[in-house]
């Protein structure tokens, strides 16, 4: 048996997630919901994107681009997933530093009618998360790092300094 050269340590430090991509029947209401609950900016509108879709919103917010929404007619969102679809996206979860900011969308989501504002912590990750649907029943998550964390017993933390990182970067008011 020859001795191997053990595989380079991989690291990614920026990675992120960099945007979704999701497909709606109607782009106006979308951008309508995500600019008035989550206060995305709808940055482009390519009137000509590639078949089948009729028109491609892009939307940003302070930190970058985030989502792509498709407009495709009579697309349903519940039916991609039923025929698993590609374009279908199971759930999209946004994130926020602060309790603040948290508290403030999650008001404007219960105004909309698309939440309970019920938040809980995720008994088994760092963060406190709030449920929401968006207009085409898109199920969707607005979380923030819960900085009371403790991780269950039975959880193995493999990087203990990357997660007090994780739960440190950002203003945490």
């Amino acid at each position: 048996m020859t001795n191997q050269p053990a595989p380079p340590t991989l690291s990614a430090p920026s990675l992120r997630l960099a945007h979704a991509i999701i497909t709606t029947p109607d782009l106006e209401r979308l951008q309508n919901f995500y600019a008035n609950t989550l206060g995305l900016h709808l940055l482009a509108i390519d009137q000509a994107p590639p078949p089948p879709a009729r028109r491609m919103g892009v939307f940003a917010s302070e930190t970058g681009v985030v989502l792509l929404a498709r407009e495709i007619a009579g697309s349903d969102v519940g039916l991609d997933r039923a025929q698993n679809h590609p374009a279908a996206i199971e759930r999209i979860v946004f994130q926020v530093d602060s309790a603040v900011e948290h508290g403030a969308i999650t008001d404007r989501l219960v105004a909309a009618g698309a939440s309970d504002g019920n938040t809980c912590m995720i008994a088994r990750g760092p963060v406190v998360t709030v449920t929401f649907t968006d207009p085409d029943g898109r199920t969707i998550n607005l979380v923030r790092p819960n900085l009371d964390w403790t991780p269950d017993p039975d959880i193995e933390i493999r990087d203990q300094h990357l997660l007090d990182h994780t739960l440190s970067s950002g203003p945490h008011p």
